[in-house]
C-alpha cells in the first residue's frame, strides 16, 4: 500500500495542477483570444446575458412530473431563440463527440451540452476548459435525452481562467474550519450558503423598512470610543495618532444612540458593526453586526408588541423574496410566528424550570412574589455556592432596568427567546438617576 501523501508531495501536485493551467492560459492567448477577458458581448451576434433563474423560467411550461422536462413541450415554450448565460463551471465530463458542462451562476445552475458536430472544429477547445473556469455559452433551450433541461451550445468562450484548482473534494465540503476560512469554497461547494447570505441582505433592508414605517430615524455613530459603555465586555484598544488618545472600538452604540434620545429625537435605531474582543467560534465573531433601537414614552409592554411586529415584517419580507427558501427554513422550525408570543414573568419562568429538577428544597420557595426575591435568591446562592459571582450577575442581570411589578425579579428586562437562542433582548430604562447610582 502507498503512503499517504505528506504536505511537501501535496503542494507540489497543487504546484504541478498550477502549471497545466497556466498552459492552458497560454494557449488560449496563442490564439490570440484573453483568458481572462471578463466581457459579456464579444460581438453583435450574441443576444442579452440572462440568469440561469430566467433561462429556466422560460421552460416551466415543460416541465413533466418528477422535475423532468419534455423536449417538445421545452421547445413550445421556450421557442428557438438563443439564450445567452454566465457562470462557473462546476461539473465536466465527455463521452467522445458529447460533451456536459455544468454551469452555476448566483441564481441557480443549468447544464450546456456541447456537440462536436455542432461547433465542428472549434469542440476541441474544451480541452482548454477546467472545473473551477468561468465561461459564457449561447443556443436555444432544449431537453436532454435524460429530461435535463439544457442549452443546446451554439457557442462557449472563456471568460475567466481559474488558475488554481478547487479543493480537493470540495463537493460537499462539511469541514467546519475549512468552511468558515475560505467562505468562498464554502459557497461553491454548498450552494444552500449562499441562500444564508440572500437571507441576510433581505432581513437587514426589512428591518430598515419596519423600523422607518414606525417613524424611527437611522443614524450613524463613533465606532471609536473614549469610555466604555452599553455592555459589560472586553474591548479592542487602538490609538488616535493625532490627539494622542487612546481610544476603544466600540462593544455597543448604545450611550451616542441615548444621546440623541436626550437631543430630542424620539425614536433612532442604528444597524452598525460592534468589537468585544473575547471567544471566538462559528456562532461568536468579535465583529459583529448589531441592532439597538430606542423609543421615547415607551413603555415593556410595548416593546413587546413592537418586537412581534418586527419580526413578523422581516419573516413576511423573507417569504415574499424567497419563497422557496423560506418554506424549508419554515418548516424545520419548532416554533411559529403565526401566533401571539407566549408571555412569561422571570419567576413563573423559574418555577417551572426549578419544578423539573425535582429539588424538594426548592418546592417551599414558590410562587415567587417580589418581596421573596432576596430570599429566593439567597436559597439559589446557596444552591450554587460554588458559582456565588454568577448568581450575584445573573440575580442583577440589569440594574439600568426599570423596576416593574410584572414578576420580573423586579427588573425590566425582557428577552424573546426560543430553543435556547436568544433573538431579542429589550429593556424599559431606568431613567432616575439617583435610582441608577443605587444599581450601580
Amino acid at each position: 500500500m502507498a503512503d499517504a501523501p505528506n504536505a511537501n508531495q501535496s503542494a507540489a501536485s497543487l504546484d504541478s495542477l498550477i502549471e497545466v493551467r497556466k498552459a492552458k492560459a497560454e494557449r488560449v492567448r496563442a490564439r490570440e483570444a484573453n483568458p481572462f477577458a471578463n466581457d459579456l458581448a464579444p460581438d453583435a451576434g450574441w443576444p442579452a446575458r440572462i440568469d440561469i433563474a430566467a433561462a429556466r423560467a422560460l421552460a416551466d411550461a415543460g416541465r413533466v412530473e418528477g422535475g423532468k422536462y419534455a423536449e417538445e413541450a421545452v421547445k413550445t415554450a421556450a421557442g428557438a431563440d438563443e439564450r445567452h448565460v454566465a457562470g462557473r463551471i462546476v461539473a465536466l465530463r465527455s463521452t467522445g463527440g458529447l460533451s456536459f458542462l455544468r454551469l452555476r451562476d448566483g441564481t441557480g445552475e443549468l447544464q450546456l451540452l456541447v456537440s462536436e458536430a455542432t461547433l465542428g472544429e472549434l469542440y476541441a477547445r474544451l480541452d482548454e476548459l477546467d472545473v473551477g473556469d468561468i465561461v459564457h455559452a449561447r443556443g436555444p433551450l432544449i431537453a436532454s435525452k435524460r429530461g435535463e433541461l439544457s442549452i443546446d451550445t451554439h457557442e462557449v468562450r472563456l471568460l475567466t481562467k481559474a488558475l488554481r484548482p478547487l479543493p480537493e473534494k470540495w463537493h460537499g465540503l462539511t469541514d467546519v474550519e475549512i468552511r468558515y476560512r475560505q467562505r468562498y469554497v464554502d459557497l461553491i461547494a454548498n450552494p444552500d450558503v449562499a441562500q444564508v447570505f440572500r437571507a441576510r441582505t433581505h432581513i437587514v433592508r426589512s428591518v430598515r423598512r419596519v423600523l422607518d414605517e414606525a417613524s424611527f430615524l437611522e443614524v450613524e455613530t463613533p465606532t471609536m470610543h473614549t469610555v466604555l459603555g452599553g455592555a459589560a465586555a472586553k474591548p479592542f484598544e487602538t490609538h488616535h495618532n493625532t490627539l494622542d488618545l487612546g481610544l476603544f472600538m466600540r462593544i455597543a452604540p448604545e450611550l451616542y444612540l441615548k444621546r440623541l434620545l436626550v437631543g430630542g429625537f424620539d425614536r433612532v435605531y442604528e444597524i452598525g458593526r460592534s468589537y468585544r474582543n473575547e471567544g471566538i467560534s462559528t456562532r461568536h465573531n468579535p465583529e459583529f453586526t448589531m441592532l439597538e433601537f430606542y423609543q421615547a414614552y415607551a413603555t415593556y409592554t410595548e416593546l413587546m408588541a413592537f418586537t412581534e411586529v418586527l419580526l413578523r415584517g422581516v419573516d413576511d419580507a423573507l417569504q415574499a423574496a424567497m419563497p422557496e427558501a423560506h418554506a424549508k427554513w419554515k418548516a424545520e422550525r419548532p416554533f411559529t410566528l403565526g401566533e401571539p408570543f407566549a408571555r412569561v414573568p422571570m419567576n413563573e419562568a423559574v418555577q417551572a424550570a426549578a419544578a423539573k429538577t425535582g429539588i424538594e428544597s426548592w418546592g417551599a420557595l414558590y410562587p415567587v412574589t417580589n418581596t421573596q426575591e432576596d430570599a429566593f435568591l439567597t436559597h439559589l446562592t446557596d444552591v450554587f455556592s460554588n458559582r456565588p459571582e454568577e448568581m450575584k450577575v445573573w440575580s442583577k442581570s440589569s440594574p439600568r432596568a426599570k423596576a416593574i411589578d410584572w414578576g420580573n425579579f423586579r427588573r425590566g428586562y425582557l428577552k424573546c427567546q426560543t430553543q435556547g437562542d436568544r433573538l431579542f433582548s429589550a429593556y424599559e430604562y431606568l431613567s432616575e438617576p439617583f435610582l441608577a447610582d443605587d444599581y450601580r
